[in-house]
Parts: C-alpha cells; structure tokens; sequence
C-alpha cells in the first residue's frame, strides 16, 4: 500500500484520469476541498476514508496503482471459492476481530464493505488470495 507524497500522486493522477475536479471530489467525499488539497499533497487521509478512495476510483485505475496486489477486490473477496483455506479459530477470531475494529473507524460505505467481509471471514467463505489481502490491507491501516 503507498504510502506519504506517493500514495498522494496515485490519488492525484486517479483523480486526473477519472476526470473529476478537486472540488467534485470533495463533494463526493463530504469534506472541504482543502482536504482534497492536502491529499495529493502529503499522501495523508483518514482511514476511514482510504477503503471508498481506492472504490471510488476503481473504474479506472486498479488495485497496483495503489500498490495492492493484482486482483485485489472488496466486492469480490471469494469469488473463487473453490480455493477456500482452512485457518485455525485463534486466526479466525483475529482476523475477525481486526475487522470490527477497523469498522468502528471506517466511513458508512467502508463499514458496508468490511461488514461483508467479517460475514465472509466468519462463514469461512475466504479463499487464500483474500484472506492475504484482507490480512495485508489491516496491516498497512494500523501503521497509519
């Protein structure tokens, strides 16, 4: 995951490529267009935040502009479910655990998001390519 003046060009160079204006970008995102400002500048966003930035711009850059794995997807973290993995209930209740917390923090369409996943994680619906991601997006979340 970028991070600092690089995770703040990606969403510079996102937001140029959607074609949307800083102040159409502030809007979407119900904060002041200063913010966007200091975005792009300093790379640093809340991270309730940081999940809707990279879905909002979905359509037109993928998760490797953002430095996540090719195929990252929050829509469809066990699409190939015939690859489930098989972790042990300590790692489940971690994982799980993880992601309520980082629903307290998160913006309403995150909490919708990450609500699926906890459903997912808890219904034993992850392939191994998701819980990885899953595993490696809260990680690079708690050093922010």
């Amino acid at each position: 995951m970028l991070t600092g003046p690089e995770l703040g060009a990606a969403i510079e160079s996102a937001r140029i490529a959607k074609g949307v204006s800083k102040k159409k970008l502030a809007d979407d995102f119900l904060v002041k267009p200063p913010s966007i400002q200091g975005w792009v500048k300093t790379g640093r966003i809340d991270k309730s935040k940081l999940m809707d930035v990279i879905a909002y711009f979905a359509g037109v850059v993928g998760p490797e502009h953002w430095g996540l794995k090719a195929g990252f997807s929050f829509e469809n973290l066990a699409e190939e479910s015939e690859d489930l993995i098989q972790v042990s209930s300590e790692e489940m209740r971690d994982l799980v655990g993880r992601l309520k917390e980082a629903r307290k923090k998160a913006s309403p369409k995150s909490q919708v998001v990450i609500s699926r996943a906890i459903g997912m994680s808890e219904r034993g619906e992850l392939d191994e390519r998701a819980w990885t991601l899953i595993n490696d997006l809260l990680t690079e979340l708690a050093r922010k």
